[in-house]
């Protein structure tokens, strides 16, 4: 049960209890004006004019405090709903710093690629010199070889 319902319903315990409450404060005004009304047993128009004011003025209370619930029931969504906004943004971030990455790696790879390509087209040069020095150690040695027997 809430505030105003006790109020209404237990005027007599919760009415002091919370009269700090805007809903109490223009119950009691509203509740002033209708005995007054009340006494003579007769409206005048002034009469029924501040007892429109008293309504309106019972009804903005409560949609004033209405709305302050509103607002601190909202104000855990919204903090919440700025966390995970946060978070995003830091995934987003992280994402695009991977998606960097993997361009620089691949970027490192294919230039690894073309400097494989380069030394396959120069592989047979450097062959065909590591075979002449081959050719030129193994002639050396045999002639050491012969010329010893």
């Amino acid at each position: 049960m809430g505030k105003k319902s006790k109020i209404r319903k237990y005027p007599q315990k919760f009415a002091r209890k919370h009269s700090s409450h805007p809903y109490a404060k223009a119950q009691a005004e509203l509740k002033k004006i209708l005995e007054g009304a009340a006494a003579d047993n007769v409206i005048t128009p002034e009469e029924a004019k501040s007892i429109e004011e008293a309504k309106q003025l019972v009804i903005d209370s409560v949609t004033d405090v209405a709305a302050e619930d509103l607002r601190e029931a909202i104000k855990p969504l919204v903090e919440t709903a700025e966390k995970v906004t946060e978070r995003a943004k830091k995934a987003a971030e992280s994402i695009s710093k991977s998606l960097n990455e993997d361009e620089a790696s691949e970027n490192k790879s294919a230039e690894k690629e073309k400097k494989i390509e380069e030394d396959k087209t120069q592989a047979p040069e450097k062959e065909k010199k590591k075979q002449a020095r081959r050719r030129t150690t193994t002639k050396r040695v045999v002639k050491k070889k012969t010329s010893k027997g």
